[in-house]
């Protein structure tokens, strides 16, 4: 009985406070990649977290897909809910590496989830990063060239 008071009292004073409980699920990630401007190659996409970002064998999903006409749509399922940045690129010469010049300049078609913010450097996770926190998420990415 003594309990039952002292317990009340406290859950009174001191009540329990929610918890913030992350949501759970997974999603379909179709990815529409355009502006494609040679029928040939394959086109690699990779999904991101942001310990590994843009860092060889670093993707948490990766997919090839060979050229077929002016856009490619991959589909990757059963992504976890989560943030996630996205990058691609042509690869022209399906040597399964993007191409660069003497300054680490891209030489072959590339894309990502955002407009780049610079040309003259690699992008930061944060300025590509999307959330995914939905059963189906659609993204395009445009295809430019460095030059």
């Amino acid at each position: 009985m003594i309990l039952t008071f002292l317990f009340s009292l406290v859950m009174w004073f001191f009540p329990p406070q929610p918890v913030d409980v992350p949501v759970e699920g997974t999603a379909n990630i179709t990815v529409h990649v355009t502006n494609i401007k040679k029928m040939k190659g394959n086109i690699q996409l990779g999904i991101y977290e942001e310990c590994c970002f843009l860092k060889a064998g670093g993707e948490f999903a990766d997919f090839k897909k060979k050229v077929d006409g002016e856009s490619v749509t991959v589909v990757f399922e059963n992504v976890p809910y989560g943030e996630y940045a996205l990058g691609a690129y042509h690869d022209l010469d399906e040597d399964v590496k993007l191409d660069t010049n003497f300054l680490g300049m891209p030489q072959e078609p590339y894309g990502f989830t955002r407009k780049l913010v610079s040309r003259f450097r690699a992008p930061k996770y944060k300025e590509m990063a999307f959330q995914v926190d939905q059963p189906e998420v659609e993204l395009t990415i445009a295809l430019e060239f460095w030059r």
